[in-house]
């Protein structure tokens, strides 16, 4: 009975994030093309950094290992995709 209401709040966050990644995407598109431009992005990214650092808080868990933790989910994938674009480029032609 309580699992409804304590999902609420995130799937509330969910579509708020949602949201202001497409204020942010409309934002970029409309740069790219000739349209008019509005502030768009800032707004977006409003949004996008207060639910962000809704759903980082984590309680029990000190500000360090929540550091080294955010840190290791950010980096691996960062420098898997690096290595793996400095390894395509290394090649002239593109193939392997």
């Amino acid at each position: 009975m309580g699992t409804s209401n304590t999902k609420q709040p995130f799937l509330f966050a969910s579509i708020l994030r949602i949201f202001a990644t497409l204020l942010i995407f409309i934002f970029h598109f409309r740069g790219l093309s000739e349209l008019p431009k509005y502030p768009l992005d800032k707004i977006g990214i409003f949004i996008f950094l207060v639910i962000s650092g809704f759903f980082a808080y984590q309680p029990g868990i000190t500000p360090i290992r929540w550091l080294i933790k955010r840190v290791k989910q950010i980096m691996i994938p960062y420098w898997t995709v690096i290595l793996v674009v400095l390894v395509v480029n290394w090649f002239p032609s593109g193939n392997i």
